[in-house]
């Protein structure tokens, strides 16, 4: 038999080699690592009452999460087809960008903020485009409303900001939703619980409008890692033909309804560990 020819291992796609990198911040999880903006005490007692019932022949079924995607849209006020959950925020985004951002077009990105928008935008073949925020670290809306072009085909906001905390207004979000509805404005609402102010409810109304949600954060799965996107129904056919169907783990869908459930557990978080008096 012939000696097989030295071959150089196959590389990865040129985008995937230009990638940037996100390494975790490193030390012990014994303890409140704040730089991981965790729940800083537990989930609710009632998440724990669903854990400790689940038994082993649970875990062998593949997860379905239709039902709990009718349990979160009916919490949101929104219908099931305008819902799709995730396997934390991490998945929505790194989703949202592989449906709608195609070689020429353009991320608009308002910084600082989440480091993972540039990880992902950077594995397609778009062009992020970053807006600096100013010496205040407000939200930087004329800015971002003068770049917009016609290769703009995301705007991602983290609404509040990480790491800054300041806001962009419904009026901002609507008028950039306004100025470029050639392209998804993708709202980042994973510190919804934290400022109390939240755009969900024009998700639907505005046609270009994606929202996105933790339940990593005041609930605290961070654990089990599930978010939600939610946005009109046309833009979540293309979200969910791109999402995997089984990304979030049947652990976490059976928490989660739940943990929306237990009302009085995420009025008291919000209300004295949040925002104490």
């Amino acid at each position: 038999m012939p000696e097989p020819a030295t071959l150089a291992q196959p590389a990865p796609r040129a985008r995937v080699r230009a990638m940037k990198e996100y390494h975790p911040p490193l030390g012990s999880r014994d303890g409140l690592r704040l730089d991981f903006n965790e729940n800083t005490i537990a989930c609710s007692p009632a998440v724990q009452e669903v854990l400790g019932g689940i038994s082993a022949g649970q875990l062998t079924r593949y997860p379905e999460r239709e039902s709990v995607e009718a349990v979160v849209a009916a919490h949101l006020g929104l219908e099931p087809a305008q819902v799709a959950l995730t396997n934390g925020v991490d998945e929505a985004i790194h989703v949202i960008f592989e449906a709608f951002l195609d070689e020429g077009d353009e991320l608009l990105l308002p910084v600082p903020t989440y480091t993972m928008y540039e990880v992902y935008a950077s594995a397609t073949d778009a062009r992020v485009v970053t807006v600096l925020a100013g010496d205040e670290l407000k939200f930087p809306f004329e800015e971002l409303a003068a770049r917009v072009t016609a290769r703009t085909k995301i705007i991602a906001i983290a609404n509040p900001n990480s790491p800054s905390g300041t806001m962009a207004t419904r009026e901002q979000i609507g008028e950039l939703a306004r100025l470029a509805a050639h392209a998804v404005i993708l709202v980042d609402e994973a510190y919804f619980h934290f400022c109390g102010e939240t755009v969900m409810d024009l998700v639907g109304t505005i046609p270009n409008l994606i929202v996105a949600r933790t339940f990593s954060k005041a609930y605290g799965l961070a654990g089990l890692r599930v978010g939600v996107l939610a946005g009109p129904v046309d833009l979540m056919h293309w979200v969910r033909r791109v999402l995997s169907p089984y990304s979030v783990n049947s652990v976490a869908l059976a928490c989660l309804p739940s943990a929306l459930r237990d009302t009085a557990y995420l009025d008291w978080y919000v209300g004295e560990v949040l925002h104490p008096r």
